[in-house]
Order: structure tokens, then sequence, then C-alpha cells
């Protein structure tokens, strides 16, 4: 096909009118349809096939230069030696413990082992454990000295101690989640049961856990610019709230979510069953802003909490205590379920809420929640905070003390000998 054109160079009347060698205009009946269709998916296929190996292509060449970049500073980085799972050291620590717990306790700390070098100063607290790091007739020889498994270092010991320290916190801070699965769980349930018009549209039950979603990032964004600065001046802290007081706020609003929730499935249910009508779904936006307002307390408490009361060597640990509350949260919440039909012979808890009593096993929540705060606020105000002069300096860092103390005493013998020969 060409565009047709006079040999003058005049228009023709063809002229922009797409026609074959012969000078004819084309045949609709017999050009285009699935043949032309064909022919231009296999150039598109064509086309797309050079286009994913130029993409791939660019891959190979992204990482060549991430590869390049990150080899070239090898000989600047700081490489740690692997020392295994904290889960060991632990378990190690206790098996020592208990092997030596006949053993008596020395006449002074520092006649543990590795006392003067250990990275985190000797405590008082958990002085069952110290037992692991006595040296004994079997840990007194040298070779036997540097074996884990005979006798452990007061570092080993002290981290340990900063991990049980942790321990009542992170059970406290479990039914906080148990309340949270209830907001993707019954509560959605009762979004079924309810008003879900707005207008026309009927909303998705599971769609008003957006509300729950919504809160958290807005509370969370006024957290820094709001909260802190109001707690600054109240509390006259640099910090403003200190981890265990963000969690302790969370814990708080968990309680009063499952009251409000309780109400408002009271409400539900009475108009469902003696009026045979809905409430409007919207009733549950309360204990979905409540619990999101709680949760952006609590996560950034306990994340922070469990990294800075952590052992330094066991960071990933400490994050790991952090995530398991959220999972034995849900568990619990399984668990609860499960005894709650088998103490009421499933009389609260129904597929059909109208023929069940869930207020009653939200009343159950908040009389936990508020009972789980008064435990937490005991351990909390037990609680003693790791200081920053806790850890020592390490390497380098001890070598360049070393180093600089050494030089100075030269110089102050120098300076007494020369006092000493006089002029």
């Amino acid at each position: 096909m060409v565009l047709a054109a006079s040999n003058d160079g005049k228009s023709s009347e063809n002229d922009g009118v797409v026609v074959d060698f012969h000078g004819n205009s084309p045949d609709k009946s017999k050009t285009g349809g699935w043949l032309a269709a064909g022919l231009i998916l296999a150039k598109s296929a064509t086309i797309v096939t050079n286009f994913m190996g130029t993409l791939n292509l660019l891959g190979l060449l992204g990482g060549f230069l991430a590869d390049a970049k990150l080899g070239s500073g090898t000989t600047l980085y700081r490489f740690r030696k692997p020392q295994g799972s904290p889960l060991t050291v632990i378990w190690r620590v206790i098996l020592l413990a208990w092997k030596k717990r006949n053993q008596p306790y020395p006449s002074h700390p520092s006649l543990l082992n590795d006392y003067h070098d250990a990275k985190v100063p000797h405590t008082q607290g958990f002085k069952c454990l110290d037992k692991a790091a006595i040296i004994d007739d079997q840990a007194g020889i040298g070779v036997n000295k540097n074996n884990p498994w005979i006798v452990s270092t007061v570092t080993q010991v002290e981290e340990v101690k900063m991990v049980l320290k942790l321990i009542p916190i992170w059970s406290t801070c479990i039914l906080f989640w148990t309340v949270y699965s209830q907001m993707t769980t019954f509560t959605v349930e009762q979004a079924t049961f309810m008003n879900r018009k707005v207008g026309s549209l009927v909303v998705p039950s599971g769609s008003f856990s957006t509300f729950l979603f919504i809160t958290i990032l807005l509370f969370t964004s006024l957290n820094e610019k709001l909260v802190v600065p109001l707690a600054r001046k109240i509390t006259r802290n640099a910090q403003g709230l200190t981890s265990l007081q963000r969690v302790g706020i969370g814990l708080i609003f968990s309680a009063v979510a499952m009251v409000a929730a309780a109400a408002i499935e009271r409400k539900r249910r009475e108009f469902a069953v003696q009026r045979n009508g809905m409430i409007s779904a919207f009733w549950l936006v309360p204990q979905f802003f409540i619990v999101g307002a709680g949760e952006a307390f609590v996560y950034v408490g306990q994340l922070e909490f469990f990294i800075r009361e952590g052992p330094e060597r066991m960071k990933s640990m400490s994050t790991g205590l952090f995530l398991s509350t959220i999972s034995m949260g849900f568990f619990v919440s399984s668990l609860l379920v499960s005894l709650v039909d088998k103490v009421t012979k499933k009389r609260w808890l129904r597929s059909n809420l109208n023929k069940g009593k869930l207020e009653n096993f939200y009343w159950l929540l908040a009389v936990l929640g508020f009972v789980n705060f008064l435990i937490f606020l005991v351990f909390a105000i037990g609680h003693q905070y790791k200081t920053k002069h806790n850890i020592r300096l390490d390497g380098s860092e001890k070598e360049l003390k070393s180093k600089n103390e050494l030089a100075v005493e030269k110089i102050e013998e120098k300076i007494s000998i020369e006092a000493m020969e006089g002029p």
C-alpha cells in the first residue's frame, strides 16, 4: 500500500488515500480483519521480547555496579565473628548456674570469671545466676577458663539478667494484642448485623477496619508533633514520655475500647431483638478509634523498650521478643474464645450474634485489661532502666584508652625524676 500522488507533483483525486501499487483503492472486504490483527500481535510480541531482554540486561548491569560499589568498601567494614545464637548463651548460663547451685558464693564479685574485663558491670539482681561465673576446680585450669560450657563470663551472665528483666513487661503486653485481634474478628462480624448503607452504597463489613488503620496513621504522626511536646511540658523530661509510659497509655486505651465495644454491642442486640431493626455500623468507629490510638502508643513504646533495654549483642532477640507479643496476643485470643465457649456452653459466642451475648465477652476483656494494667504498673515501677554507663569500652577504644593512660604515666614519671635530680 502507498499514498497516491500525481507524476507532475500535483495532487490527484486519490491524494492522501491509501492505494495499492496499481493505484486502486483498497477493497475493505479483503483487507484488515483478523489476518492483520495477527501480524500486529506478532510484531508486538517481538517488541515486548526485546524490551524484556533489555530489562534483564539492565538488572544485570545494576547488580554489577552494586557489587562493585559494595566491594570497594570491603576494607573499611568492621566484621564481627559469629558468636552463635543468643538462646544458646541463655540456656548455657542457666545450665551452669544449676550445676553449680551448691557452690558457695565468692567473698567478692571480683572473683567471678572475667569480672575486670566485663563489658557490662556486675549487678546484684538474679544473684543465683552468678554461680555460672564461679571459677571452681575444673574451671581453674587455664584451658577450661575460656570454655563457655564449663564457666560463663560476667558479661554473659549480665546479658541473661537483662533478658529476664524484659519478661515481666513482655507478658503484660500480650493482652493488648488480644484486644486488637477482636477488631479484625468479632467487630467485623458485628458489622454484618448492622446497617452499612451510605446512601445507595453498601459498605463491606471488612472495610470498617480501615478506620483502625487511619487512626493508627493519624496518632503516629501526631505523636511526635503534639503528644511528645505536650508531655515534655508536663513531665519536664526531654524524652516526653518514657517507653513504659507509652505502653501503659496503650493498655488503658485497650481496656476502655472493650468497655465501649460492650456498650455498643448491647445497644445493637437490643435494637435487633426488640425492634427487629439494625443500627448504623458507624457506631463501631469509636472502638476502632480507641484501639488504633492505643496501638500507636503501645507499638512505639514496646519497640523502643525492648531495643534499648535488651543486651547490646542480642538486639535481634529483643526485636523478636517484641514481635512475639503480637503473635501470642492472637494465640491467647483463640484460647480465650475456646475457654469461653466451653464454660458458657456456647451461649455467649454464636454465629448469629443476635442470639448470643458478645457484650459479655467484651466485658470480660475489659476486666482482664484493667487487671493486666495494674500488674503492668507494678512491674513498670519496679523496673530499672539500663543506664548509658553500663556499657564499657570495647576493642580499639579500650586499647586507645590504655595507650593514653600509659603515655600519661610516662610523662608523670619523667617529671618526678627531673624533680628528684633537681637543678
